[in-house]
């Protein structure tokens, strides 16, 4: 039987979102509850659980689209006898975009609030470490790399200031 993996309902301020990645691959067993993807929006990274157990048959939404609340983005087969749907090049277009982008790797495992902080302070996205689960980037991460840099900052002396003409 098929069953499809729907994106979580998102609350009412948050219209859309963007499938960061997919932990699994069509054709990979799947066990009721285990994080199939995570979905970011302006607000937060949901993460997208199977509903049932079995094999991820096909995926239907590639890693960097948009999606909306309640969107199919994934077939299960919980006869598990499943065979993978062909991915019509899917993993090749992925691969390619990878290499364009070397970036897009640590940028998505940066939580919104942590990326907009980190543009507002001109951080580059390697430079914090992340804590959260599975080396997220979490805004407290940000804001803890920002308080150990302005003490090495003040701490240089200040150019001297030109006398008046």
């Amino acid at each position: 039987m098929s069953v499809d993996v729907k994106v979580p309902v998102f609350p009412e301020s948050v219209t859309d979102g963007t499938i960061l990645a997919w932990h699994k691959k069509p054709g990979e067993a799947v066990s009721r509850g285990e994080n199939l993807a995570d979905i970011e929006t302006d607000k937060v990274v949901f993460d997208t659980p199977a509903q049932e157990s079995g094999v991820l048959q096909e995926i239907l939404v590639p890693e960097g689209e948009t999606v909306v609340s309640g969107q199919v983005i994934a077939r299960l087969d919980t006869s598990g006898t499943a065979r993978p749907a062909p991915a019509a090049g899917e993993g090749a277009v992925a691969r390619e975009a990878e290499a364009e982008k070397p970036e897009a790797v640590a940028e998505a495992v940066i939580t919104p609030s942590a990326r907009k902080l980190m543009t507002e302070h001109g951080l580059e996205p390697g430079s914090v470490r992340g804590s959260g689960k599975g080396g997220r980037v979490l805004k407290e991460d940000v804001l803890r790399h920002l308080e150990s840099a302005e003490p090495a900052e003040s701490s240089e002396p200040a150019a001297p200031t030109p006398a008046p003409a």
